[in-house]
């Protein structure tokens, strides 16, 4: 086994591969996307916060405008960018986006003095400096996956995934399955 660079945090077992690239980058999630959408600004997007878009419309197969909450809007793209509703959304249209919902465990810290500003992983764990100063750690191989309707209606195409990951995904029974079932589908 080779042994990694000293530069990276100290660790109490010796691990098969060890990388540090100082030259590759990170970006904060908060501050990229901010930035992404100040960017799709400059280039004449619109972005509505806090409005719910009900349905593309389209003529001659292309896209025309969106019908959102405040009304209808022209344009000519679209970017959907609806996280854990993109399925039901475009379901709605006749358009299979075959997601399922997974929940990744996360948590950060206050701000204190760690063992490396470079980001960590490792078989079951990762973590990163935060820009308040603290960190970001994950549980890598453990996932909760509220049970929905749509893991009845797709979740086969999911099977061989499974096989190999069955002791990372966590179910979810109760309150997220009464709620899905309360939503309308078409």
């Amino acid at each position: 086994m080779a042994r990694g660079p000293q530069k990276g945090p100290r660790l109490t077992r010796i691990w098969r591969l060890r990388s540090a690239t100082p030259s590759d980058g990170y970006a904060e999630p908060t501050r990229a996307s901010s930035a992404i959408a100040k960017a799709a600004q400059e280039k004449g997007a619109i972005i509505l916060e806090r409005c719910a878009v009900r349905t593309i419309e389209t003529k001659a197969g292309q896209v025309s405008s969106v019908v959102t909450e405040r009304g209808e809007i022209a344009c000519d793209q679209v970017i959907l960018a609806g996280g854990l509703w993109s399925r039901r959304f475009l379901g709605n249209m006749g358009v299979a986006l075959p997601v399922l919902p997974l929940i990744c465990y996360a948590f950060r810290t206050t701000p204190l003095e760690g063992p490396s500003d470079i980001a960590v992983g490792g078989p079951n764990f990762s973590f990163r400096k935060h820009e308040s100063g603290g960190y970001v750690i994950t549980h890598r191989a453990a996932f909760g996956s509220p049970f929905a309707l749509d893991h009845a209606m797709i979740g086969m195409k999911y099977l061989p995934t499974l096989k190999h990951t069955a002791g990372a995904i966590r179910p979810i029974l109760g309150k997220p399955l009464i709620e899905d079932l309360k939503l309308p589908r078409k």
